[in-house]
């Protein structure tokens, strides 16, 4: 029993101080690892499931207004700056018209592969985080964050390339977090934090609550310190008002999607305990055993005075953003029906972080308790680790039979239908075929964007297969043609990462003996 709790001790807290022990190698290679390993998985999902046939929001956002006006002769600033439903998505719209202009044509696959990219390294920038603050190993750190962004649960950021605005915000919120509450931090880093809030504000509108957790996070440090004053303070709270401010100037309110919105506080509570308590979203109870840890860790702040250690407090930021995100999230779309039923899978990657924090938090407590209740509390982190790998098998195995084995069974299913749509423009063609498989709700929008003179020639591949492959679609084409051995190389890449920084100590024991 003794060398199991010895081993979860090395497994849950090797890093000590806030994680300044950590050597830059040990954090590169972490990041890198954890990079390769989302990487690899999501690149073997969206190569074996995923289509170039545009999806919904894609038709209007895409087809009817950002490439025809590009077309037009001159950058479309109204279009990329515009509000899209109630977000910003100035980054989703630089990048899809970057890649419509490199390539020649419209290629949602190439978005889906570029998304690769954005996806892994928020997941290594998570990563990062966490081997920085401490409370957990590096090998903890590097498997919570990979687990944490497989692909699968959150299949709809996955396979549709149109929600790069969802890895946009989220890594430009992480690394605000990370500057902004980095202890003794100088006024340049806290000006890199303010330009990656204010990025992540025009990514999606979970950036616009970025401010509203850097309010709480100064409330919380004022009754922790039982004064509201120093130079860092204030400098703190000047700048959490003014991206308020930012936030509330740029926030675009969609009032065709209010009947969408929680019909009252006890609607908008249950759909939020659900949030809370995902993965097992169907025991809304869940959420006070889940959220406990995060709970104790705000409580231990509020009432103990003292020095925080380094690096607690970008996670502090991260479980107080996440939370607000739920909060306004179950808020505008309570009353949805799609919340009823638990959390879509659009979603996935902002409710993550709440069971990452939670298990963080959990790690940080038992290096706080007396000796006599270690082996307790670390009792507790397995279970709650085995508890929440529990509920997402459960959620994977379920987008696995519904969505990942019918799709590898007929990849090809939705380009024969959006091509045999575009010749016949028969709607009865997507009559008892899946969801997943129409393109859009609306076909007078469908008709206005294959009508387009301006896209004669630039649309999907699929939908042209007559015209020659842009050159970013004979990557993306050649990529999804040796998957296998592009995930292998990937994979392998991980293990070297995660293999170096053991390397180098044993070559530094060597040469120093």
């Amino acid at each position: 029993m003794a060398a199991v709790l010895r081993q979860s001790e090395t497994f849950m807290n090797r890093t000590t101080n806030g994680g300044r022990t950590v050597p830059r190698t040990t954090l590169v290679s972490a990041c890198l690892a954890v990079f390769c390993l989302v990487a690899a998985a999501q690149f073997w999902m969206a190569a074996s499931i995923g289509t170039d046939v545009p999806f919904l929001d894609q038709w209007v956002a895409e087809g009817r207004n950002l490439y025809p006006a590009y077309e037009d002769g001159a950058f479309p600033y109204r279009q990329v700056f515009a509000a899209h439903n109630e977000h910003r998505i100035v980054f989703t719209q630089l990048l899809n018209l970057g890649l419509f202009a490199a390539n020649g044509a419209w290629d949602p696959l190439v978005q889906q592969f570029a998304n690769v990219v954005l996806r892994a390294g928020c997941a290594a920038l998570l990563a990062g985080v966490l081997v920085l603050a401490g409370g957990l190993s590096v090998l903890a750190s590097v498997l919570l964050a990979t687990i944490a962004y497989l692909p699968v649960v959150a299949w709809h950021n996955v396979i549709w390339g149109f929600q790069t605005h969802v890895p946009f915000s989220l890594g430009f919120a992480i690394a605000a977090m990370a500057l902004l509450g980095r202890a003794g931090g100088s006024h340049l880093r806290c000006a890199a934090g303010v330009l990656c809030a204010g990025a992540s504000m025009f990514s999606m509108g979970a950036g616009w609550l970025v401010p509203v957790a850097l309010l709480a996070w100064c409330c919380i440090r004022c009754v922790e310190l039982r004064k509201c004053t120093g130079p860092r303070f204030w400098r703190d709270a000047v700048v959490a008002l003014a991206l308020l401010v930012l936030a509330l100037s740029v926030r675009h309110v969609e009032s065709r999607h209010a009947g969408l919105a929680a019909h009252g506080l006890w609607e908008w509570a249950t759909a939020f305990a659900r949030v809370m308590a995902w993965p097992h979203c169907d025991v809304p109870l869940a959420g006070l055993a889940i959220n406990l840890p995060f709970a104790g860790l705000v409580v231990r702040r509020l009432v103990r005075r003292g020095v925080t250690p380094a690096g607690e407090e970008a996670i502090l930021l991260l479980g107080l953003w996440a939370a607000a995100v739920a909060a306004a999230t179950t808020w505008s779309r309570g009353g949805s029906p799609e919340m009823v039923d638990g959390v879509p899978s659009r979603y996935v990657d902002f409710v993550v972080l709440m069971p990452v924090v939670n298990l963080w938090s959990l790690g940080r407590l038992s290096d706080e308790v007396p000796s006599r209740w270690k082996g307790y509390v670390r009792g507790a982190w397995w279970a709650l680790s085995a508890f929440l790998l529990i509920g997402l098998l459960g959620l994977t195995m379920e987008a696995v039979r519904g969505l990942v084995l019918p799709r590898l069974a007929d990849r090809a299913a939705p380009e024969r239908l959006a091509y045999a749509y575009e010749r016949t423009r028969n709607q009865e063609l997507f009559r008892n075929q899946p969801r997943l498989y129409c393109p859009d709700v609306d076909f007078g929008t469908l008709d206005a964007v294959l009508d387009d003179a301006r896209l004669s020639g630039k649309l999907p591949p699929s939908l042209q297969p007559e015209r020659p492959l842009g050159p970013l679609s004979r990557v993306a084409r050649w990529a999804r043609q040796f998957k296998g051995w592009l995930v292998g190389a990937l994979l392998v890449a991980a293990v070297a990462a995660l293999a170096l920084p053991r390397f180098r100590r044993s070559e530094s024991s060597q040469a120093g003996g």
